[in-house]
């Protein structure tokens, strides 16, 4: 807390001083000025700014109960703007209080960019205006409210501090565990989830299809620091995060958990001083845990069994078929034979018109598709390439501390885009890209501070 002192001046009619005071004075002083400081408590920018990211990252919890609470005074419609005003306080303090440094130019330019594509991609494709203005999966709904992936590149381009980003994940996971958990225990209750199918009906499924990548940022943040620090508190969180989304989360959460271990465990490698005992330990650990592996899942399953819970994961990882396609073969083609017919480019979401026939997010589940369907196979190239190589010159990167560990976290997270969702939406991919901008500007401030 700061103390702001500030000067009051109380003017005292000379009528109400005591007599034994008056017989010194003037007859022309009718009043005294009495100089009094107040002091006034303020929270800091940078709690404000923790406050920021936490809501951000709460957001699902404050909707929920905005909505709850609007649906009984019968005004539903008020609760997102009342959520996104709630969460977003903290940055309309910061910038009443004129703070310079809260204003992030490359946000604003990235927003920009965007907000240009989509009204130019409008212009020439005008027949697109169905899927920009879908309630639920349009480009405010999903693309350019504050509450979507996009916006966590501002707050992580705010924060700009790589153990402050993996703190306030972990302080809001514990509250988004305890959120997810209670629909978990809802869904076994009722005995199913609900979902919307491709042709927007209401579907019952035995798994949620969203909520494992919802908790995966936070296992993986836990799961990081527990690997890193040794701490219990970190290795309980990373535990209870991959518990929930194994009973109630898609196969799709465990690619993004292994090909984080494995990006993890390349760094310590290419970092320690004695690799080849590393690489040794590493493949014994990992021999042991494949051959417990199946005796541990069974284990696992029976104790599922015995509280009667179902999990997805497990019943595909028993029947050995956790590799088997989910439909996406026939997106994927689909997608393909998009981009064979117009190499151009079909703009800013321009796979909804087609993609809607398959599934009803109406996008390829796909990254590399998607990119190369929106912005054509040239510029859609150049991208991967660029994402590409960036992403290899700071895993190569040395002296750049916890930014690393950051960097394999939102990496992680962003590899959900391999099979699934969507980049317009992805908290990891935007995240990422922000944890990127963050590591090259460190980086260059460092070698210029080096060569003063």
């Amino acid at each position: 807390m700061s103390q702001d002192c500030r000067s009051l001046e109380l003017e005292i009619p000379r009528s109400v001083i005591k007599r034994s005071f008056q017989s010194g004075w003037s007859k022309e002083v009718s009043t005294i000025k009495i100089k009094v400081k107040k002091r006034k408590l303020a929270i800091g920018k940078e709690q404000l700014e923790n406050v920021l990211f936490f809501l951000y990252l709460c957001y699902p919890i404050s909707n929920l109960f905005f909505l709850k609470i609007f649906s009984m005074l019968g005004a539903a419609s008020v609760a997102v703007p009342v959520g996104l005003f709630v969460t977003y306080l903290p940055l309309f303090i910061l910038v009443m209080h004129r703070d310079k440094n809260i204003f992030i130019p490359d946000f604003a330019i990235l927003l920009l960019i965007i907000c240009l594509f989509f009204a130019i991609t409008y212009l020439l494709h005008p027949e697109y205006e169905y899927w920009y203005t879908r309630s639920d999966f349009g480009v405010i709904s999903y693309v350019l409210r504050p509450d979507n992936g996009l916006f966590i590149y501002m707050l992580i381009r705010i924060l700009n501090d790589p153990n402050r980003i993996l703190r306030w994940i972990k302080i809001s996971g514990w509250p988004i565990y305890l959120f997810y958990g209670w629909q978990t225990m809802r869904a076994i209750s009722r005995g199913y989830w609900i979902d919307i199918s491709n042709r927007g009906y209401e579907i019952h499924l035995s798994y949620s299809l969203s909520l494992g990548y919802n908790l995966l940022i936070f296992a993986l943040a836990f799961l990081y620091c527990a690997l890193e620090e040794k701490k219990i508190a970190d290795w309980i969180g990373a535990i209870v995060g991959i518990v929930i989304i194994m009973i109630a989360g898609s196969r799709g959460p465990f690619l993004d958990i292994a090909i984080f271990l494995v990006l993890y465990a390349g760094i310590k490698i290419a970092s320690s001083r004695k690799k080849v005992l590393l690489i040794l330990g590493i493949s014994v650990a990992s021999g042991v845990l494949w051959s417990v592996f199946p005796y541990a899942i069974s284990l696992v399953a029976r104790v599922f069994d015995a509280l009667h819970i179902s999990s997805r994961f497990i019943t595909k990882l028993l029947s050995g078929s956790i590799t088997e396609g989910s439909g996406r073969n026939v997106i994927w083609e689909a997608a393909a034979r998009m981009i064979k017919e117009n190499p151009f480019g079909y703009g800013a979401m321009g796979s909804r018109h087609v993609m809607s026939q398959y599934v009803y997010v109406a996008h390829p589940h796909q990254f590399f598709l998607e990119i190369l369907i929106d912005f054509g196979v040239v510029a859609g190239t150049l991208i991967i390439v660029f994402l590409a190589v960036s992403t290899v010159r700071i895993l190569n990167m040395k002296g750049i501390g916890q930014w690393k560990g950051v960097f394999c976290v939102f990496l992680a997270r962003a590899c959900q885009l391999l099979i699934s969702l969507t980049f317009w939406h992805s908290i990891g991919m935007w995240g990422v890209i922000a944890v990127g901008v963050c590591i090259f500007r460190t980086s260059r401030k460092g070698k210029l501070r080096y060569a003063k």
